[in-house]
């Protein structure tokens, strides 16, 4: 949740619902880079937004943005070091404002303002302040809900301190879930991580605990599994990654170096620096090939966006490539 440990959650990491997709009805156009800038195209290849921008929403698989792509019809862009929201014809909606946007969902954007502080609020379609900046970091919303923190000092590592300062808002900006839990990150299917102490369970929208405290690592649900983590032995590794089921049993055991939600059937996951696609039973059914693959969703629409010889790509999930860039 911190958002200068997000690279952790966003190294190699859309069939609906999950903690991106919600609001993913409108997306049927993929960022590509050219000549140093970004823009878009349709499924076919074709460019429909020429590349203008200086950064789009969710393509860099090692970025620390925080920035998602297409929901309720508009993308975060950004010019000169600020972000703002084009619709799909490249008309600015939005113009740009902020340090940091997040995804539209029931129409309100996560951003953040230098203004403000450096704190995160929300924002309506037209780019009116409806939540005050006030929060350390917030999540999207998700199932009506944004997790967020609540410290005095934000600091660079707002969970470092083991306080519980995590808790959930509603559309209102009012405190429904209190902040009691260590680490938090967005509710899928009526169900969101939260750490407490030092271990990860899940809690329902009551704010009850119904998958016990028991890993390092949690992520949201996304296609009915959410993936999580244990420590790692090797000292050059933070944790390995495998996926459980709503129930919190595991279904898939940890034995990645990383890995990305499930989309579409299919999950990114990484061994020796190697990415590749796994299916749900965890057999590999894409080579691990790749120097980087897209975070933290994978397949959208039936393609995904990956690195191979320095050069960005996209593939289906044949694994066969139907764009790469020049």
């Amino acid at each position: 949740m911190p958002r200068r440990i997000a690279f952790i959650i966003w190294i190699a990491m859309l069939s609906l619902p999950n903690a991106w997709g919600q609001g993913q009805e409108s997306f049927k156009l993929f960022p590509v880079h050219e000549n140093g800038k970004w823009g878009y195209i349709d499924r076919t290849g074709k460019v429909i937004i020429k590349p203008q921008f200086d950064e789009v929403g969710s393509h860099f698989p090692l970025s620390t943005s925080r920035t998602p792509g297409w929901f309720e019809g508009l993308a975060a862009v950004q010019i000169g070091g600020k972000w703002g929201y084009i619709d799909q014809t490249g008309k600015m909606v939005i113009k740009p404002q902020f340090t940091s946007a997040g995804r539209f969902s029931d129409g309100l954007a996560r951003v953040e303002i230098i203004e403000g502080g450096g704190l995160d609020g929300f924002i309506d379609r037209v780019g009116d302040i409806v939540i005050k900046p006030q929060f350390c970091t917030a999540s999207d919303f998700s199932e009506g809900l944004s997790a967020v923190t609540t410290n005095q000092d934000c600091g660079d590592f707002p969970d470092d301190s083991g306080i519980p300062t995590h808790g959930f808002i509603d559309k209102n900006g009012e405190m429904v879930i209190p902040a009691n839990f260590t680490s938090s990150w967005m509710f899928v299917s009526g169900l969101a991580p939260v750490k407490i102490g030092s271990k990860y369970g899940y809690i329902n929208k009551q704010g009850r605990v119904v998958v016990p405290p028991q890993f390092d690592f949690a992520e949201s649900f996304s296609d009915g599994m959410a993936r999580v983590g244990i420590s790692s032995t090797n000292p050059d590794e933070f944790y390995k990654f495998g996926y459980i089921d709503a129930g919190g049993r595991v279904v898939i055991e940890p034995r990645f170096d990383d890995a990305g939600n499930f989309s579409e059937g299919l999950a990114a996951v990484t061994s020796a620096n190697h990415h590749g696609y796994i299916d749900r039973r965890g057999q590999v059914v894409i080579e691990l090939q790749f120097q980087a693959v897209q975070g933290p969703e994978s397949f959208h629409r039936g393609i995904a966006l990956v690195w191979k010889d320095g050069k960005a790509a996209y593939i289906d999930k044949a694994g066969k490539y139907i764009w790469k860039a020049k």
